[in-house]
């Protein structure tokens, strides 16, 4: 539904042709499938609707060797569904590598090389796959994403958008974001126990992942003693890119710890981040990042905090690395971040 009304802003109010990828977060392999093809039918036209299907990310581990039976194990299935379908998508491989490091020239070389190997054997397994469930599967997507859509198309002009100037209908979105946008117009049923409230049609591995991550960290709280550390604390929380389940995680915790937690969303600038702290009068500051991005993000907070005379106490996870002056690969800078 999100994808249709990119296409319409795109497409209807900027005369251009809209195309969209996706896949790095999805791990079960008929619901990506599902997705795809939902996709390649609700964005059809002239050209591929979907551009290119992302390897998955979550599955893999800090062994390189076993991320190459994460890649296959989906990458035959994708190639027999493009030969079957013909939606014009590409793969776009993950390096065996990239769960610890940005990986180098040889290791993108290596993983292009099992999808050669991969895309010869495919044709074998043709015969063998039955698409029926996938297909179900398939026809909910298409009708709960067309009904969130409409959703979306008729719930913005009432918010006071004007949905036919295609700045302020991005805009519009940029500054609601994902969860309030699935809040607002989302035609599922209502969880509070789940990330953004919504009961989903289709469940994906992430959002299990998620949900256990959270549990668990409360379990370790709890088990610590330190449960009233935060209570009634105001903690600025954020994630520096898009990726936004972390985000879910950390704010589910400190929420359910007592604390008061403002959530600025995903791919906030850091001044975005010390001009919430500020108006929350709170120095506490909790931020997930992703590869190769922290050490240029924190400095940069640090500056614009130091300028501003605004204390703050920085709390920063994820992936800590980045790549530095006499280095070609990202190495993990977590006692720079803490100078």
């Amino acid at each position: 539904g999100y994808a249709r009304f990119e296409k319409y802003i795109v497409d209807e109010l900027c005369g251009a042709k809209y195309s969209t990828g996706f896949g790095g977060l999805t791990s079960n392999i008929p619901v990506k499938i599902a997705t795809w093809l939902a996709l390649h039918d609700i964005l059809k036209a002239d050209h591929p609707g979907v551009t290119f299907v992302y390897g998955n990310t979550i599955d893999v581990t800090e062994h390189a060797g076993s991320n190459y039976a994460v890649c296959t194990a989906e990458l035959i299935p994708f190639i027999v569904t493009e030969q079957i379908y013909k939606t014009g998508a590409a793969m776009l491989l993950v390096p065996a590598e990239e769960k610890t490091k940005v990986p180098n020239k040889e290791e993108i070389k290596d993983i292009f090389m099992v999808g050669e190997i991969a895309k010869a054997k495919a044709k074998d397994y043709e015969k063998m796959l039955d698409f029926s469930y996938i297909n179900e599967m398939r026809s909910l997507l298409v009708d709960k994403g067309n009904q969130f859509y409409e959703n979306i198309k008729r719930g913005l002009p009432e918010l006071g958008v004007d949905i036919t100037d295609p700045v302020q209908t991005t805009l519009a979105l940029r500054r609601l974001g994902a969860a309030k946008l699935e809040q607002l117009f989302h035609p599922g049923e209502r969880d509070s126990s789940l990330p953004n409230g919504i009961s989903p049609f289709v469940p994906t591995e992430l959002m299990r992942m998620s949900v256990e991550a959270k549990d668990n960290a409360l379990k370790e709280v709890y088990a610590e003693q330190l449960a009233d550390v935060v209570r009634g604390r105001k903690i600025v929380v954020g994630s520096t890119d898009w990726h936004a389940f972390a985000l879910y995680v950390i704010s589910s915790v400190f929420e359910e710890l007592g604390a008061k937690v403002i959530n600025g969303g995903v791919d906030l600038d850091p001044e975005e981040v010390l001009e919430l702290a500020a108006e929350a009068a709170t120095p506490y500051i909790i931020m997930t990042t992703h590869n190769g991005s922290c050490l240029d993000y924190g400095t940069h907070l640090m500056e614009v905090a130091k300028q501003r005379n605004q204390q703050v106490e920085v709390f920063m996870g994820g992936r800590l690395n980045a790549i530095v002056e006499g280095s070609t690969e990202p190495i993990d800078v977590s006692d720079r971040l803490i100078k």
